[in-house]
């Protein structure tokens, strides 16, 4: 069996040569110059899987922000607000978080900016 390090490209398995095209013809990587060994194509077709997994990622974190946003909106405040805090309510005026969706009094809304 030859060690990773010394075996050239074209005697790379079909799974990373197959990435390496997948990701060449993208432009990501260059298709006329493929490493010479296989430990050098298999670093850099990581590096390019793993920064499209990051963005996936990234991308996916930003969708689920703008759908808790959107039903925080939509949701808008309860018919009789109540503070989550102390329990008082019905209110007339309050502050609802912009994170959480709760609802407080000036209050204790006022103590838990003190507190900060």
């Amino acid at each position: 069996m030859s060690i990773p390090d010394s075996t050239s490209f074209t005697d790379a398995p079909f799974a990373l040569k197959a990435l390496w095209n997948k990701f060449a013809l993208r432009g990501e990587l260059d298709l006329r110059y493929p490493r010479a060994i296989v430990r050098e194509a298999y670093n850099q077709v990581v590096a390019v899987h793993l920064k499209e997994m990051r963005e996936t990622v990234e991308a996916i974190e930003a969708d689920i922000r703008n759908a808790e946003t959107d039903m925080l909106a939509s949701a808008g405040p309860p018919d009789q607000a109540t503070c989550v805090r102390c329990g008082a309510g019905p209110l007339t005026q309050y502050l609802t978080s912009s994170h959480t969706g709760a609802t407080y009094c000036p209050e204790c809304a006022g103590r838990m900016e003190e507190c900060k």
